[in-house]
């Protein structure tokens, strides 16, 4: 039995003296894949994620100006129904002081011959 726990076991040997270079093995391993494979992996997710982001940054523009020119057009033709308003509105109270001044000249007409009237019965 002694001599069986002394002497050197070539199976341990083997795994004890190679566990350096088995955890080196595995570490390039890992690394290798790493650099060989997910990181150019990634790089095509973030290209093809920057293409389709562009792709919808360019179709929400496109969008957009439409959009825009939908409501530019809606605000010119508010702002000529505000401007046909303001012009009728102008006319109706241009209209409205000329009648007034037309009423204050004839009663200025008729207050002087009143008056001629009395300066003559005088």
């Amino acid at each position: 039995m002694l001599l069986l726990q002394s002497s050197p076991n070539p199976v341990q040997d083997f795994f004890s003296g190679a566990s350096g270079w088995t955890a080196a093995s595995l570490l390039f391993a890992v690394l290798g894949v790493v650099f060989l494979r997910l990181i150019p992996a990634k790089d095509a997710q973030i290209e093809s994620f920057w293409k389709t982001h562009l792709e919808t940054i360019n179709k929400l523009l496109a969008s957009n100006d439409a959009n825009n020119a939908s409501i530019r057009q809606e605000y010119k033709q508010a702002l000529q129904q505000v401007i046909d308003h303001c012009a009728s509105e102008s006319r109706g109270v241009a209209a409205s002081f000329l009648q007034a001044i037309g009423s204050i000249k004839e009663m200025v007409g008729e207050i002087a011959r009143m008056r001629h009237e009395e300066s003559e019965h005088t």
